[in-house]
C-alpha cells in the first residue's frame, strides 16, 4: 500500500491579538440655527474644522 501524506495548514493562533484602544470623545458641536445644513459653504467650513480637530486629537493620542 502506498504511503499517504497528510497535508495540513497551520493557522497559528486563532482569535484576536491583544490590543489596547484609547477612545477620546471631543466636545459636542451644536448647530443652533434652523437650516444651517442647507448652506453648502458653511457645511464645508465646519467639515474642515472638524477634520482638523480630529487630526490634532489623533496626533496627541499617538505621541
Amino acid at each position: 500500500m502506498p504511503e499517504r501524506r497528510c497535508t495540513s495548514i497551520r493557522l497559528g493562533m486563532l482569535g484576536y491579538l491583544p490590543a489596547k484602544f484609547r477612545i477620546r470623545f471631543l466636545e459636542p458641536i451644536r448647530f443652533e440655527d434652523e437650516g444651517m445644513h442647507e448652506d453648502k459653504a458653511l457645511v464645508q467650513t465646519w467639515a474642515h474644522e472638524i477634520r482638523g480637530r480630529i487630526q490634532e486629537t489623533v496626533i496627541e493620542l499617538v505621541e
